[in-house]
């Protein structure tokens, strides 16, 4: 694994341009479309309202609280959107590229040390770095549910982005699958396929996680990064990917089955 894909710099580049996404996207949209449901509870134009302002929160440095292991994430997104809510189109574009500016700014300028500073999360223990590859996840995926809900050709992925998304879920993603599959035996390798990381395994035994596994596998996931990242969003599930081909098990199906059950980021 390139040990270097996670830090604010290599995290602010990719940003730039997907939010850039972001706006042309909200500003090509009619009213119509706009009122249409995204995820549930939240319109198109929700969707939008929640990138600009966690943008804003992240820059004003309230954002990490909503991270702690007792917050609920989803109550605060909802309670976070009142502010914009009156906005109008014009407007909220204007939010959502000029906090998307200041955060980026912010990201660059940060040594990389500060990236690698860790605190406890609902996560486990992850690094500011991480965090900022969260916000250019949530972005992804929310511009995924935009083109999704109205029957859009999905968002791009090119490389850079594909490797932030990988990396980020796999420093994401230990604490799930070796502290909820307590009692399971076997070690599960993960191959991402348009991705330059290399596989990383899950080791449910020795309750360990990563690309520093020794343990031979006795299970293969192997998928693409944009499967990957919906699943962990839980936009598609497990059983549908694999049935379309999206998703193959080669070896001891039942643990590969057991880990896809429990990937999650939120």
């Amino acid at each position: 694994m390139n040990a270097t894909t996670l830090t604010p710099r290599a995290v602010a580049d990719v940003a730039a341009p997907l939010r850039e996404r972001s706006v042309e996207l909200l500003g090509s949209l009619s009213d119509a479309q706009l009122e249409v449901e995204a995820v549930p509870t939240w319109s198109v134009a929700d969707v939008f309202r929640h990138l600009a302002e966690a943008d804003r929160t992240v820059v004003l440095l309230s954002h990490l609280v909503h991270f702690l292991p007792s917050r609920d994430l989803e109550s605060a997104n909802d309670r976070a959107l009142a502010r914009l809510r009156a906005l109008p189109r014009e407007r909220l574009q204007k939010e959502l590229a000029a906090w998307g500016r200041r955060l980026r700014a912010i990201m660059r300028v940060s040594p990389a040390p500060l990236g690698r500073a860790r605190i406890a999360t609902m996560f486990g223990r992850v690094s500011l770095a991480w965090f900022a590859s969260m916000r250019v996840y949530d972005e992804w995926v929310h511009q995924h549910d935009v083109t999704s809900a109205l029957g859009m050709a999905p968002p791009e992925l090119w490389p850079e982005l594909r490797d932030i998304l990988a990396e980020m879920q796999l420093r994401g993603l230990a604490a799930k699958p070796v502290t909820e599959l307590d009692g399971w035996d076997g070690v599960v390798e993960v191959q991402l396929t348009d991705s330059s990381l290399p596989p990383w395994r899950f080791d449910l035994d020795q309750r360990e996680f990563g690309v520093g596994v020794t343990r031979e596998p006795s299970a293969q996931i192997t998928t693409d990064v944009a499967t990957w990242t919906l699943l962990a969003a839980d936009r598609v599930k497990w059983r549908d990917e694999v049935a379309a081909g999206r998703i193959t098990i080669d070896g001891d199906q039942p643990v590969a089955e057991a880990v896809l059950a429990v990937v999650r980021i939120v």
